[in-house]
């Protein structure tokens, strides 16, 4: 998804969902671990962690609900 951003229009931003049994998750390694895969204006920036993606009536992710969600966030 993207966000609003004030300089580049738009900005990367990423809906994680964390294993049940997996340790803490760090913003900071995730970003370093796509670093090493993506180009730079790839890696999104910013990381926001929920329990579970929204999903549509026939069990696909809710893209619609996750833009609305992406666009209130503050660049």
């Amino acid at each position: 998804m993207s966000m609003p951003d004030t300089r580049w229009q738009e900005r990367p931003v990423a809906f994680v969902v964390p294993e049940r049994d997996s340790e803490e998750l760090d913003p900071a390694h995730l970003s370093a671990w796509l670093a090493r895969r993506f180009v730079k204006w790839w890696i999104p920036d910013r990381f926001v962690f929920v329990p579970a993606l929204p999903k549509t009536g026939v069990g696909k992710v809710d893209k619609r609900s996750l833009r609305e969600r992406a666009a209130t966030l503050a660049s």
